[in-house]
């Protein structure tokens, strides 16, 4: 046996036999019960937890580089050729953007990524430094705006008009072309390379003298399917070696694994009368006896098939004696908060041609009988938890029960649902260990807790102790509760 310090949990689920009482009290219990019956309360199934976690998803990525003081060979207008003449010029900033699509699934230990590349775009500025700051920020912004689907496509939708094409409706050029509140010193240039395939834009905005001698702007563009300068690499090569910012959109999910847990409960308790409590089965077993305050101590043995355990704690030491032994059926419809919980795990197929299958399902079915108070005995606790089973149960007196069962139902399923939020392992053992011994929801003194697991087999468990045991009738029992959570 061993004895531990720790802070005890609420073990509880219940079943018990009732057992004969006395003749002038089998009319009252009997009216009692069938008015029982008449008001049990059934809840609906309903769904009180469901977890997503993302198998696979995209994000879309842009890798932002710049240069500073960089020679280009742009086009300028001259008399000798109508496409323009080139000429070096000095831009004061060159933006490289790197569109991305990373598709990241989910492994046994880690997360696989792979990276689609969805273009380039160069662009050449000569900004002032104040519209080169409002143009960086309205960049940005708009580069976090995109949706990660969008990345499907080259540049993530941003691209020129093709030459030839125009009076057509513009495709999205991003902010290259932007109103910025005084006209750039030069044209903007961008090449957009995609797919071994390079389409340049000029952009120009520019303050000219109109008819009636006014100032006016005058705005444009200009889109080449072939550049006859080096304009591109040579940007290319000015920004190969910078250091990128690295913006990300919000992931889009493809393939997810849900946990959904469904609840339902049916309450026959009766809070009115401490006459109606279930006396316990043959074989089971309470103890209570007085301790000093604050000492917190648990232990257990099990011999021959008896389970014991002791738990000290609230100024008390109360033990249990659990053997193998039927739970008695009739109990079920006397003082008994059945509950059923179904666990699935769905798969869900996202995107084209969704799909969602179920790749597994559970159901647990609990029970709490509200029992008789412990046997209390007389003298106070010696300090000492005995090593073994005590061969003779201790010498001590029953209570006549003065108090009806009570449970708080909202408690109860809050405490579940909330540690499953916090919980990274299998939800079915953890559902099982809350359910064996919850923390909060069973008010009253005294429970049996009843587990029937997929198996087939049924445990019943002794709260506050950890002695528990198993249930000889399980087929027959847990057939019982099922049939009682369908009434």
């Amino acid at each position: 046996m061993t004895t531990t310090l720790e802070r005890q949990e609420p073990i509880s689920l219940i079943c018990g036999r009732t057992r004969r009482l006395e003749k002038n009290r089998f009319v009252l219990i009997a009216a009692a019960t069938l008015l029982l019956l008449v008001s049990a309360q059934a809840s609906e199934l309903e769904e009180v937890y469901r977890h997503v976690t993302v198998l696979e998803d995209r994000v879309g990525k842009i890798y932002i580089r710049a240069s500073y003081e960089v020679p280009l060979t742009v086009l300028v207008n001259c008399e000798s050729n109508r496409r323009g003449c080139p000429e070096e010029q000095v831009y004061d900033t060159v933006l490289r953007l790197d569109f991305v699509s990373e598709r990241r699934q989910a492994g046994k230990n880690e997360v696989f990524r792979t990276e689609e590349p969805a273009g380039t775009i160069h662009a050449a500025l000569a900004f002032s430094q104040q519209d080169l700051e409002t143009f960086r920020v309205e960049l940005e912004n708009q580069l976090r705006r995109l949706s990660a689907q969008a990345f499907m496509e080259p540049f993530a939708g941003w691209r020129p008009m093709e030459p030839g094409q125009h009076g057509r409706i513009q495709p999205n050029r991003g902010p290259f072309n932007s109103e910025l509140p005084s006209p750039p010193q030069r044209p903007t240039w961008v090449c957009f390379e995609s797919g071994g395939s390079t389409t340049v834009a000029r952009f120009h905005r520019e303050v000219i003298e109109g008819p009636t001698g006014e100032e006016e702007i005058s705005a444009g563009s200009r889109t080449y399917g072939e550049l006859l300068t080096p304009l591109c690499d040579e940007m290319a090569a000015a920004t190969e070696g910078a250091y990128p910012t690295i913006v990300e959109t919000l992931p889009v999910p493809r393939r997810l694994r849900e946990v959904v847990v469904h609840h339902e409960e049916v309450a026959r308790i009766d809070t009115e009368n401490p006459e109606m409590l279930i006396p316990r089965p043959a074989g089971v077993r309470f103890f209570k006896q007085k301790a000093r305050e604050g000492i917190m101590a648990a232990g257990s043995d099990d011999e021959e098939g008896v389970s014991y355990a002791v738990q000290v704690g609230a100024g008390w030491l109360r033990s249990g004696y659990a053997s193998p032994t039927a739970m008695p059926i009739d109990a079920l419809d006397r003082n008994a908060w059945l509950h059923r919980w179904t666990i699935e795990t769905i798969e869900r197929q996202l995107g084209p041609r969704p799909s969602e299958r179920t790749i597994e399902r559970t159901v647990v079915y609990a029970t709490y009988l509200a029992t008789v108070p412990a046997a209390v005995m007389d003298e106070e606790w010696s300090g000492i938890i005995s090593s073994r089973v005590p061969s003779e149960p201790p010498a001590a007196r029953d209570v006549v029960p003065d108090q009806p069962a009570r449970i708080d139902r909202t408690a109860f399923v809050d405490e579940i649902v909330g540690r499953l939020d916090r919980h990274h392992g299998s939800p079915f053992e953890l559902i099982e260990e809350l359910l064996a011994r919850p923390d909060v929801g069973l008010e009253s003194e005294a429970w049996i807790a009843v587990l029937c697991h997929p198996d087939g087999t049924a445990t019943y468990y002794l709260p506050p102790t950890k002695a528990q045991n198993t249930v000889v009738n399980a087929d027959l029992f847990c057939a019982a509760v099922e049939s009682g959570l369908r009434r």
